[in-house]
């Protein structure tokens, strides 16, 4: 039987179209890598989140120099402070700023709002086992100033000048009980409720102050 050998010269043009179709690949996956930065790299890793021309966090910044998250190009996330987390740390149900109004700023160190604003401080203000909203009931939202509804209770029912009486109640998220008491021995402090607030007068008595009234005779 006859061996048929192919020459070398007849290998030459084939060689050439894979060598050609080599380099379109490698162009092919260079172009993609160069044009999508969040593609994959050497190795088969991804960009880090802080140069990868994403806004990973959501919050309106995209990589170092930008987002206050990165701390450097090769930092691995764009999340950062608390009020930059994508977690829910004061547990009122809403997210990092601007959505939790606690967050001044995406630089935030806390999602808590103002010590003033007492539905979102991290502190039982009305020391009724509840903090803030929404698990105390009587906060409306996040941003309510108390966890308490304003209350005053007056026991003798307004300016009664010849009895003894107190008011009591809740007032900014304070218990309160103030009680009428002679200024001296002609006049009286008087304590009473206007609507849920408090007020108190000074009152001259007709024939004396004694013990938080006014004598009805001499």
């Amino acid at each position: 039987m006859r061996r048929i050998f192919a020459s070398k010269d007849s290998f030459a043009p084939a060689a050439g179209v894979i060598f050609l179709l080599l380099i379109a690949v490698l162009f092919a996956v260079y172009a993609d890598t160069s044009l999508n930065p969040s593609g994959l790299l050497h190795g088969g890793s991804s960009a880090p989140e802080c140069s990868d021309h994403v806004d990973n966090d959501d919050d309106g910044y995209t990589d170092y120099n930008s987002d206050p998250g990165c701390s450097s190009a090769t930092d691995a996330s764009e999340y950062g402070n608390k009020c930059d987390n994508g977690i829910n740390d004061d547990r009122d149900g809403l997210i990092d700023y601007p959505d939790d109004p606690g967050c001044s700023s995406i630089k935030d160190l806390n999602e808590y709002a103002s010590p003033l604003v007492h539905c979102d401080n991290g502190v039982d203000d009305d020391k009724d086992g509840k903090m803030d909203w929404p698990a105390d009931e009587q906060c409306e939202n996040a941003e309510d100033k108390t966890e308490a509804d304003d209350s005053c209770t007056d026991s003798d029912r307004g300016k009664s000048y010849k009895i003894k009486g107190a008011i009591y109640g809740i007032n900014n998220d304070t218990k309160f009980n103030r009680t009428d008491y002679c200024t001296n021995a002609t006049h009286l402090q008087e304590f009473f409720c206007s609507g849920m607030k408090t007020n108190q007068i000074t009152s001259r008595c007709r024939y004396g102050c004694l013990s938080g009234g006014c004598k009805t005779s001499r």
